[in-house]
C-alpha cells in the first residue's frame, strides 16, 4: 500500500514538473516573439527611422589566442540557454564575437525595452545642449506646458531623469516600472495614451530625491520638446545619423503620436552596438563640450546602491566596480559599455539569467 501511494506521488510531482517546463517553455517562446518582431508589426503605431546616410563599418578584430579562447568560452554559454536571442562584443568598434540563435539573425528587430530608457536620456539631453539649456534643476512644467499641473511637471528635469520625480500612484510597481493594465492600456488595446498615464499620478510628489523606478518618469521626458515628432526627430539628428545605423530601426509610440520612451526602441544586433560606439564617442568629446559634460554626468553614479547592485545615472545603470555603465532592459536585454577601454558587450535574450551574465561579462573583460 505504501509503495503504491508512493508510486502515485511520484507520478503526480512528474506530471507537475512537467507541466510546469512546458510553461516555462511557453512563456519563453512568446517573449521571444515580442523580442524580434512582434511590436514592429503593423497593429502597432511605430515610428520607422531610415538607415543613417553614411553606414558606420564594423570591421571583423584580428584575434589574439587568448581572446580565441575567450569567444569559445563565450560561444559555449551562450549556446547552453534556448532563451539566449544574440550576443555582440566589440573592441574599440571592431567585432570580437557575433553569434544568433538559430531563426534570428543580423536583420532582426530586436525590442529593447528598458534599454531606450538611456537612449531617451541622452536625446533629452544632447537637444537641452543645443538649445542651451544648463539648468537640469527647473521644474519640467516650464519646459513641458503639457506636464503642467501634474506631478511629472512639478518635478525637476535631474529628479525625472534619475527616477527620483516622486511621482505616485497607489498601483505602481518599482520592480516592473508599471501602473495597473499600463502597458496594455497603451500598446495593445490603445485605450489611453502616455499623457493619460501620467495624469493617472497625483499631483503632489511624495519623496522626490528617493530611487523609485518607474516608467512615467521616463515617458514624461519626451514632453521637453513642442511636439512627438520634434523627440523624433533629435533623435534622428543626435543617434541615427552620426552613429551610422546601417538598417531601419523602428520606435513604438501610443495612439497620439508620443513615444514609449521606456521602452520601445527596435533595432538590429549590429545597430545596437553602432549606437553604443556612438555614445562612447560622445563620452570621449567628439561631438562637442557640453553634450561630453552630460554624458558624463549620465553614466555616472547620481543615486548609489539604486537596485540589482548598481548605481543609477541617468536613465543609466552605472557598474559601481569599474568604468562601466549600462543599459538595461526585461527578461535579460543587456548592453555594457566601457568608457575606459572602448569595450561593448550586448547581451539580447529572452529569459532573465544573472548567472549567465555574471559569467559571459566575466569572461569578456578578464585579461
Amino acid at each position: 500500500m505504501k509503495n503504491e501511494i508512493w508510486f502515485k506521488a511520484s507520478c503526480l510531482c512528474l506530471i507537475l514538473a512537467s507541466q510546469l517546463a512546458i510553461a516555462q517553455e511557453w512563456v519563453t517562446w512568446t517573449q521571444e516573439k515580442f523580442q524580434t518582431g512582434y511590436f514592429t508589426e503593423k497593429k502597432f503605431n511605430s515610428k520607422t527611422f531610415e538607415a543613417s546616410s553614411i553606414t558606420r563599418d564594423l570591421p571583423r578584430k584580428n584575434l589574439t589566442p587568448r581572446e580565441e579562447e575567450k569567444n569559445q568560452i563565450m560561444s559555449d554559454l551562450f549556446d547552453k540557454a534556448s532563451s539566449n536571442l544574440a550576443i555582440l562584443a566589440l573592441d574599440r568598434g571592431q567585432i570580437v564575437l557575433e553569434r544568433y540563435k538559430q531563426g534570428v539573425g543580423p536583420q532582426t528587430k530586436f525590442f529593447s525595452w528598458s534599454m531606450s530608457k538611456s537612449l531617451t536620456a541622452y536625446t533629452i539631453g544632447l537637444s537641452l545642449c543645443e538649445r542651451g539649456v544648463n539648468n537640469l534643476n527647473q521644474p519640467a512644467e516650464e519646459l513641458a506646458p503639457a506636464l503642467t499641473g501634474t506631478g511629472f511637471g512639478r518635478a525637476n528635469i535631474t529628479d525625472i531623469l534619475t527616477m527620483s520625480s516622486g511621482a505616485h500612484n497607489w498601483s505602481l510597481d518599482t520592480k516592473s516600472g508599471t501602473i495597473k493594465d499600463e502597458w496594455n492600456d497603451l500598446f495593445e488595446y490603445r485605450r489611453r495614451s502616455v499623457l493619460d498615464i501620467l495624469k493617472a499620478f497625483d499631483v503632489t510628489p511624495k519623496n522626490v530625491g528617493t530611487f523609485a523606478y518607474k516608467n512615467s518618469d521616463t515617458n514624461s521626458l519626451p514632453f521637453l520638446f513642442n511636439s512627438p515628432d520634434d523627440f523624433l526627430t533629435a533623435f534622428q539628428k543626435h543617434f541615427i545619423q552620426p552613429a551610422g545605423l546601417a538598417e531601419k530601426s523602428l520606435w513604438l509610440r501610443d495612439k497620439n503620436g508620443y513615444v514609449s520612451a521606456a521602452g520601445g526602441y527596435s533595432a538590429t544586433l549590429r545597430d545596437w552596438g553602432r549606437l553604443a560606439i556612438h555614445s562612447l564617442q560622445i563620452l570621449d568629446g567628439q561631438h562637442g563640450e557640453c553634450p561630453k559634460s552630460f554624458m558624463k554626468e549620465a553614466t555616472s553614479a547620481q543615486i548609489k546602491n539604486a537596485a540589482y547592485g548598481y548605481d543609477y545615472g541617468y536613465q543609466t545603470w552605472v557598474h559601481q566596480r569599474g568604468p562601466v555603465f549600462i543599459w538595461l532592459g526585461a527578461y535579460g536585454q543587456r548592453a555594457f559599455l566601457d568608457k575606459a577601454n572602448h569595450k561593448v558587450l550586448i547581451l539580447l535574450r529572452s529569459s532573465e539569467s544573472d548567472e549567465f551574465v555574471t559569467q559571459v561579462s566575466r569572461t569578456y573583460w578578464t585579461p
